[in-house]
């Protein structure tokens, strides 16, 4: 049995909602495939940015962060302006751990940027 596999992903978001789903979703993850979603709110608006991940062998690592186990899914990096190619700015760069996760945008321009290993 065949299922069409859709390659393409990334680009400019400017609606007020949508979903972003993985290359291959929800059949087999695709490798070696960077996707980066530009996002643009209107001058004063935030985005409302809710994450739900699932647990897939080599996409969601674990961290020891105190006394339990969480798990970071690594390969996605969420930027609040356009991304810097320099040393990681801790404030406008996050990284997305545990299963669901909500942000708020700080700035009108989010990038979001997925590499699959």
């Amino acid at each position: 049995m065949f299922s069409k596999i859709y390659l393409a992903c990334g680009g400019l978001i400017s609606d007020e909602r949508g979903t972003l789903t993985t290359p291959g979703y929800p059949n087999r993850l695709i490798p070696y495939v960077q996707c980066t979603w530009e996002m643009r709110a209107e001058i004063g608006y935030r985005y409302l940015l809710e994450f739900e991940f699932l647990e897939k062998n080599g996409f969601y690592q674990k961290r020891y962060d105190g006394e339990q186990l969480s798990g970071c899914f690594s390969d996605l990096m969420y930027h609040n302006g356009k991304p810097s190619h320099g040393s990681i700015n801790f404030r406008n760069e996050r990284m997305f751990c545990d299963k669901k996760s909500t942000f708020i945008s700080e700035a009108d321009l989010v990038t979001l940027m997925q590499v699959f290993k």
